[in-house]
């Protein structure tokens, strides 16, 4: 599942000496040494969600792009895939939230979330450049696109995504 609230729930348990093994989200063994499975937590809103990297050390940020070593941050803009490749595991994750109970797993951050995660991640880590993390970034609605580009330009970063072939056009 995902692991926002899970792994800050298990560090959290551990930390204060609380046994995790009724953390949502999470297998363990008991005492006996049973295997515990617990249920699956509800799917987060990502649009409360800006990552944390302050327990990183700077140097894992730097890539090697275009000949040049830039600061590169990871941008997450939504989650999930419309596709259903065979060799990925974003159908997998769509299965199993609708068999949980979990909702749609395919869910976008709006356009004002992103300018507030942007200015933050600049704040914070002052970066050069933006990986989007997203499995197929031109797949999202074309008026999102154009929300978003215009935003964007706001910040006059490069950045990076992925996509698939079929949804880039000459506009």
């Amino acid at each position: 599942g995902e692991g926002e609230e899970t792994i800050v729930e298990f560090c959290e348990n551990v930390r204060n000496g609380v046994s995790p093994l009724g953390v949502l989200g999470t297998m363990a063994k008991d005492d006996q040494g049973k295997v515990v499975k617990n249920p699956s937590r509800p799917l987060v809103n990502i649009n409360d969600v800006i990552a944390d990297f302050s327990l990183f050390d700077e140097r894992r940020f730097y890539r090697p792009l275009g000949a040049r070593i830039w600061k590169a941050i990871p941008l997450e803009t939504y989650r999930g895939c419309p596709y259903t490749c065979a060799f990925c595991n974003s159908p997998a994750q769509v299965t199993l939230a609708r068999e949980r109970g979990q909702g749609v797993f395919l869910r976008r951050k709006s356009v004002d979330t992103l300018r507030h995660e942007i200015e933050t991640m600049i704040e914070r880590y002052d970066p050069e450049f933006f990986c989007i993390e997203d499995d197929s970034f031109m797949a999202r609605p074309k008026p999102e696109i154009a929300e978003f580009a215009k935003m964007y330009r706001d910040f006059r970063l490069p950045f990076w995504f992925q996509t698939r072939f079929e949804d880039v056009d000459a506009e």
